[in-house]
């Protein structure tokens, strides 16, 4: 069973602002609405500290919250009834199996959403697709870190990769992802997703380029091993950012030794590309 808690805002910026702070608790999917932001965590996750981090967005931002039980099956109804395919220009398009299949997209990505973060619609997966345009992925070997439904490592290989390893802490998303990937007519071969921390990863592997759609904290936490993990002349795409976080990121990072490559923008969010060039 899951909790759908629905904030009464109806601020695009503060629903991004409610997001960021939540996505370091185990929430597993947002819904933003046009009057009201709804986020889902599992009933087993629901803690005493989970619920002072909701009155204190309650205070902090003067909302009603309201909290209900749903079914887990009941997200994909929701999301059948609510989203349309995602086209980002001709490059990419997002669709679902009750989805025409889209034409006129170079790169045509199927995925079936469950509690998944990474339904195309947010703007930080946008940017990161936006990032990758320009990216050489035809023989890489690539590292999608908290790979969620799976998009980023789908896009990676369909672009050429040769490997692809996506990890995510959660094993309903590492589930939802292995299954997007059969939906692909994609294998083992061309991704490998894995459920735990980084640290799972074997200390040998090395990656061409980096993807992380994550969250600030865990940018920070992780500079240091994400720059070992990535070869020299590697690119690195990180989103999940708020603008005014980019002054943090970029110093912790340009300290660890990557090179700023450019920074874009949507509404309140944005994606840094850096470089690793020693």
């Amino acid at each position: 069973m899951y909790f759908e808690f629905t904030f009464q805002v109806s601020d695009p910026e503060t629903q991004e602002i409610i997001i960021a702070e939540l996505s370091s608790l185990p929430f597993e999917g947002f819904m933003e609405n046009a009057d009201s932001l709804s986020a889902y965590l599992a009933a087993n996750d629901y803690t005493v500290e989970i619920a002072d981090c909701l009155e204190q967005i309650v205070w902090n931002y003067n909302c009603q919250i309201l909290k209900n039980s749903i079914e887990e099956q009941n997200w994909n109804a929701a999301w059948e009834s609510s989203y349309p395919a995602v086209f980002i220009d001709d490059f990419c398009a997002i669709y679902a199996d009750f989805h025409t299949i889209p034409k006129g997209s170079k790169y045509p990505v199927r995925i079936n959403p469950r509690m998944s973060f990474g339904t195309g619609h947010h703007a930080t997966t946008e940017l990161v697709i936006r990032q990758m345009k320009s990216i050489n992925f035809q023989g890489a070997q690539v590292f999608d870190f908290g790979s969620g439904t799976g998009i980023l490592s789908l896009l990676a290989s369909l672009m050429g990769a040769k490997k692809v390893y996506g990890l995510d802490n959660e094993f309903w998303a590492y589930e939802n992802a292995v299954e997007n990937r059969n939906l692909n007519g994609l294998t083992e071969d061309h991704i490998i997703f894995s459920h735990g921390v980084i640290e799972v990863l074997p200390e040998e592997l090395s990656f061409d380029h980096i993807l992380a759609n994550i969250n600030r904290h865990v940018l920070l936490d992780h500079a240091e091993i994400l720059y070992n993990k990535l070869k020299s002349g590697g690119i690195f795409i990180c989103s999940g950012i708020l603008r005014d976080d980019e002054e943090i990121i970029r110093s912790v990072y340009s300290a660890k030794g990557f090179v700023h490559i450019n920074t874009i923008q949507k509404e309140n969010w944005i994606s840094i590309a850096f470089q690793k060039t020693n």
